[in-house]
């Protein structure tokens, strides 16, 4: 069999993308979607329940407490480059939707 990728998101702020892979992610086999972090608990409440998954109101304690092999950065553009550098340092594999910079 092969191995089953679980994957968190930090920060759905971005809805279009944290729900885009959500959804996808209930048809790939090969992964599946185990957790969500985020600042705001009535959203990050309603995306949780929406995909049967643990919440966390700390970035940092997903990433060391959840076994994810994979985050997806969708928060506020100011918070990307923290999470990202955040999120390499715990050996995580990244899906970043925005840039980690502005010009």
């Amino acid at each position: 069999m092969s191995r089953r990728w679980r994957v968190a998101i930090l920060g759905p702020g971005h809805w279009y993308s944290a729900y885009g892979l959500a959804r996808s992610l209930r048809e790939y086999p090969r992964a599946e979607l185990v957790a969500a972090a985020w600042t705001n608990a009535r959203q990050l409440d309603e995306f949780t329940q929406t995909f049967s998954i643990r919440g966390y109101a700390d970035y940092g304690e997903l990433l060391a407490r959840e076994s994810v092999d994979i985050v997806q950065i969708a928060a506020p553009v100011v918070d990307i480059p923290g999470l990202t550098v955040e999120s390499a340092r715990a050996g995580k594999h990244i899906i970043v939707g925005k840039p980690i910079a502005m010009v």
